[in-house]
C-alpha cells in the first residue's frame, strides 16, 4: 500500500470513490470533471480504463468487468466506505458491482440498461454524433468495430445485476440524451432492489452530464450532499 493510500486508510473519514467510465474512446476523460472535483475536496478517487481503446483484441466483456471489480477491491482494501459513480455502460457496471460489494452509495449517469439503436452504438463508434445547440462535433477518432458486441455483452452479463442492488441509489438522465433513452434509467429505477432511491431526469441535458456546463455543477452538488451523509 503506497503512504498516500496509508494516510487515507488511517486518518481520513471520508470514502473513497470509485469512477466507472463508458464505451468511449475518450474511456474516463468525460469523468474528468467529476473526478477533479472530488479529488479537491479531498477525497481518494479510484479509476482506470477498462480496455484498451487503441487495442481491437481487448474485446473481452468479461475482462472489462473484471478490471472494474479490481477498482472495487482497490478501494475495499483502503476504506469500507465506497461509492461507486457508473456513467452509461459503466453505469451498468457499477450496478454489478454493487451488487457483488458492500458499497455505501451507487451513482448511476446516464446508465445504457438500453441503447436507442445499434445505430446510435455505431456512432458512438465512429463519433458522428448530431449536433446539439450548434456545438461542434468533436473527432476524437474511433473505437474498433468489434468493440460494439463486447458492449453488448456487458449490458447482457450485469443487467440484472439491479434487482440485487440495495444501497442508496442516484440515478442522473439528461431528458435530450442522444445516445441512451430516458427509459433505461426508468427502467433501472424500477427494478433496483433499493427502497433508497431517486431519479432525477433533467430538462435539455445530453448524454455527457459531467462535461454538461448547465448542470454538472449542480449534480455534484447532490452528490457530494448525499456522499457526506455517509461520512463518519
Amino acid at each position: 500500500m503506497t503512504i498516500k493510500k496509508a494516510f487515507y486508510k488511517n486518518f481520513s473519514t471520508k470514502p473513497v470513490i470509485v469512477f466507472i467510465h463508458g464505451f468511449s474512446k475518450r474511456t474516463t476523460i468525460p469523468l474528468d470533471n467529476a473526478m477533479e472535483y472530488f479529488r479537491n475536496h479531498g477525497y481518494f478517487v479510484v479509476s482506470k480504463n477498462l480496455f484498451d481503446p487503441n487495442d481491437e483484441n481487448d474485446d473481452n466483456p468479461k475482462n472489462w468487468i473484471e478490471n472494474a471489480n479490481k477498482l472495487v477491491e482497490e478501494a475495499l482494501s483502503i476504506k469500507e466506505d465506497v461509492v461507486v459513480i457508473g456513467f452509461s455502460m459503466g453505469g451498468v457496471i457499477a450496478s454489478h458491482l454493487a451488487s457483488n460489494y458492500p458499497v455505501k452509495l451507487l451513482i448511476l449517469l446516464a446508465p445504457a440498461f438500453e441503447y436507442v439503436t445499434l445505430k446510435a452504438v455505431r456512432e458512438t463508434i465512429t463519433n458522428r454524433l448530431p449536433k446539439r445547440n450548434n456545438e461542434p462535433v468533436v473527432n476524437n477518432g474511433k473505437l474498433p468495430e468489434n468493440f460494439v458486441d463486447a458492449f453488448k455483452e456487458v449490458v447482457l452479463l450485469c443487467r440484472n445485476s439491479l434487482e440485487k442492488v440495495v444501497c442508496k441509489t442516484i440515478i442522473f438522465h439528461g431528458r435530450d440524451d442522444e445516445k441512451i433513452p430516458v427509459r433505461s434509467s426508468e427502467y433501472a429505477y424500477q427494478h433496483l432492489a433499493s427502497k433508497d432511491k431517486k431519479l432525477f431526469l433533467l430538462s435539455h441535458a445530453n448524454h455527457n452530464l459531467m462535461e454538461d456546463t448547465n448542470y454538472y455543477r449542480d449534480i455534484l452538488s447532490v452528490i457530494h450532499q448525499n456522499i457526506r451523509m455517509i461520512e463518519k
